[in-house]
């Protein structure tokens, strides 16, 4: 028992011993600029903006830790200014959580050794991160220096650093200067700029590979991610067979001194049909969603899922599959960053038919990816293949002689008759037939597709893929050879039989078709014919029918006594002519 609470008393003697031995220092809150000559905790409170005089922050003292509580210190552009600076031949410093702006050195350490820069964002200085001579042992770490006009990190005079996990962007004079300096370890940092480094003496580049998240979200750590503000630095452009995010080769920056493990941030372009739309002035049709000759906007959404950015980015779009022959129009997107996406956008005259819009990216493969099989999509649209018309019409009866003499003139009050259209501006009344039948009246069961056929109105027509419920052959007809709803018409006195109709007002509309308020039918004129008394091959002309309906309801929801549907392509350079009937 002895033993064991003898033992017990030397327990708690050690750890009595632990506590008394370990420096406890409150941090000091600081407000404004100040030296600091004594070590301890500092902790800024507050943002110190356009400061005039400096240093801001100087430390005259061993074992500082200055955080600077993710405040800014600012000052006004001034030369020779500093934001923190350490006096000569300190140890164990640490400035860290810090914004310095607009200063001639943002951090500089002066002959400081052992010290930690970390988590600091040095922007717009001539200097972000300096370390001068004789600083030896020294972390900068997980900062961010951007838009200075000199360097973004600076080394001079020193050895035995590590730089890593920083970005250096966009500075004027180089991303990182390293002069009279040697046996310094800079790997895993960001470089951005369009001279990434000024060096004089030899330095190690890269750690050993380790599986690891790197600075670019990549799965290996190694040496550092080079990049050029134009999309053409190393690491933008090298090679990743294998996909362990590192280049396949190493990069030289000069004799003494290689990366032999740089980062590689490939982007992948992606484009999907979920990415495609198309919009436009909304209008009444039901044969597809627009109607022809609409001015269509094509926009694509292009998503970089890789970890590198991607610049100058072609964008064709295609009406049908990818081929010269089918290109709509290009785009050019300036640049997408890893992770982002913009859009691509033409303009496009719609034409009558279902289309196959494609988008392709990148064209011509001029661009590293880590996945081209993703560059293209398609989406369809479907254009009307018809128009419609409808109005009111009013007139007299005149009876003359044929000097042109009135004898007898009867105001048309009955509201009977038809309208006729065609592309022709004359018709034999007497002549016409109904499509679907022979000049003699019996059946010809291709009627349909031949007119399709000659009105452009078939797959493949000016790259449509198809015309689903916006051609003849599926208006008019289940089977595309025999009508799927009939009347008959009295034109000038003759029966005519037989009549393949639609709902004027809905044409997709197959119900009740014939009791309709507005039915269109279909003819032809056998005029042309040469013998046979078949449709189509003689130049036959196709005229479209429709009853006078005085007073009713149809297209736009107003009142009017004719309403007809014809296909788009019935029109002769841009001309269809009108033809009553009054009875």
């Amino acid at each position: 028992m002895n033993n064991k609470e003898d033992m017990r008393k030397f327990l708690l003697g050690l750890i009595f011993v632990s506590i008394i031995i370990l420096p406890v220092y409150a941090s000091t809150g600081v407000n404004s600029c100040i030296y600091i000559n004594d070590s301890g905790s500092y902790t800024l409170t507050t943002d110190i903006l356009d400061n005039a005089t400096g240093p801001c922050i100087k430390i005259l003292a061993n074992d500082v830790d200055f955080d600077g509580g993710g405040y800014t210190i600012d000052g006004i552009d001034e030369a020779g200014s500093y934001g923190v600076q350490t006096g000569t031949n300190y140890t164990n410093i640490t400035v860290r959580n810090l914004t310095v702006t607009d200063w001639f050195y943002g951090i500089f350490y002066q002959g400081t050794s052992s010290g930690v820069i970390t988590r600091i964002t040095a922007v717009s200085n001539v200097n972000g991160i300096y370390i001068d001579s004789s600083g030896n042992d020294n972390l900068i770490d997980n900062s961010t220096v951007l838009n200075n006009t000199n360097y973004g990190i600076y080394l001079y005079m020193n050895t035995n650093n590590t730089i890593r996990d920083n970005t250096a962007n966009h500075n004027g004079e180089s991303g990182i200067g390293i002069y009279n300096s040697n046996n310094n370890i800079i790997y895993n940092n960001h470089f951005n700029n369009i001279n990434n480094y000024n060096i004089d003496a030899s330095n190690t580049w890269n750690t050993t590979k380790i599986e690891g998240t790197n600075i670019i979200t990549g799965s290996n750590l190694g040496g550092n991610y080079w990049a050029y503000p134009n999309g053409t630095g190393f690491s933008q452009t090298c090679t990743d067979a294998n996909n362990d995010d590192i280049c396949d080769s190493s990069y030289t920056l000069d004799a003494s001194n290689v990366d032999y493990l740089p980062l590689a941030k490939i982007p992948d372009l992606v484009m999907t049909q979920d990415n495609i739309s198309f919009s436009y002035i909304p209008s009444e049709i039901e044969n597809g969603e627009v109607k022809e000759n609409v001015n269509v906007t094509m926009n694509a959404t292009v998503y970089n899922n890789g970890l590198g950015d991607a610049s100058n980015i072609n964008v064709s779009f295609y009406d049908g599959p990818p081929g010269q022959g089918n290109n709509i129009a290009n785009a050019t997107i300036t640049n997408i960053s890893a992770g982002e996406s913009q859009n691509a956008t033409i303009y496009w005259n719609s034409i009558i038919g279902t289309h196959n819009i494609s988008i392709k990216i990148d064209p011509e493969n001029t661009l590293l990816e880590t996945d081209d099989s993703n560059n293209n999509a398609s989406k369809n649209i479907n254009v009307s293949a018809w128009q419609k018309y409808y109005g009111n019409i009013s007139g007299n009866i005149n009876l003359g002689d044929q000097k042109g003499n009135s004898l007898i003139n009867w105001s048309w009050d009955t509201n009977q008759g038809n309208v006729f259209v065609s592309k022709i501006p004359s018709l034999d009344f007497n002549n016409l037939q109904a499509l679907g039948r022979k000049k003699n009246g019996e059946i010809s069961p291709d009627n349909f597709r031949k007119a399709d056929e000659l009105l452009n109105m078939t797959p493949g027509s000016n790259n449509a893929t198809g015309f689903l419920n916006n051609n003849i052959t599926a208006l008019f007809g289940p089977n595309g050879t025999s009508p799927r709803n009939v009347t008959s018409f009295t034109v000038y006195g003759k029966k005519i039989e037989n009549v393949a109709i639609v709902n004027s007002t809905n044409t997709t509309n197959y119900n009740s078709v014939g009791t309709s308020t507005f039915i269109a039918g279909i003819l032809w004129d056998t005029t042309k014919d040469n013998g046979d008394g078949e449709y189509g091959d003689d130049a036959e002309e196709l005229v479209f029918i429709t009853r006078i309906n005085a007073g009713t309801t149809g297209l736009g929801n107003s009142s009017h006594n004719y309403e007809i549907a014809i296909p788009s392509t019935l029109r002769n350079e841009g001309n269809v002519y009108f033809f009553v009937e009054l009875k």
